[in-house]
């Protein structure tokens, strides 16, 4: 039988500590969890306005986006568009007038999709489509 020289016990022993040091960490790792943060919570206090006072306040704003916008409660315009029914399709005739001053377009209005075409791109003098009455 052999028996280990000193060195060879050493070595031994270093590496028996070596291992016996390292296994409760490889046993149980250790997460580092995040720390949280605290605020204060404050509760907040009721308006000190009454509903008097809230009135007041809603009368003079009423008053004031009356006087930047106007108090204009009647149509700026009115007038009738005559459709003509074209037969066939989903499809009317009629004109639009858009702008100010406005310009009058005649136009195809698909009833079955959301598109408008334009007839022709010179307000008020298509020949495409005459408008027909009826």
């Amino acid at each position: 039988m052999l028996l280990p020289s000193s060195s060879t016990s050493f070595c031994l022993a270093a590496s028996a500590v070596a291992v016996s040091l390292s296994l409760p960490a490889a046993a149980a790792p250790q997460i580092n969890a995040p720390s949280g943060s605290s605020m204060a919570l404050r509760r907040r206090t009721p308006s000190p306005k009454t509903a008097e006072e809230w009135g007041v306040w809603a009368k003079a704003h009423r008053e004031g986006l009356q006087a930047k916008y106007g108090n204009k409660m009647s149509k700026r315009g009115t007038g009738t568009n005559l459709l003509t029914n074209q037969n066939g399709d989903s499809s009317y005739f009629g004109s639009l007038a858009i702008g100010t001053p406005p310009v009058s377009y005649n136009v195809i209005l698909d009833t079955g999709s959301a598109y408008v075409h334009p007839s022709s791109l010179i307000p008020s003098s298509s020949n495409l489509l005459p408008a027909t009455s009826g």
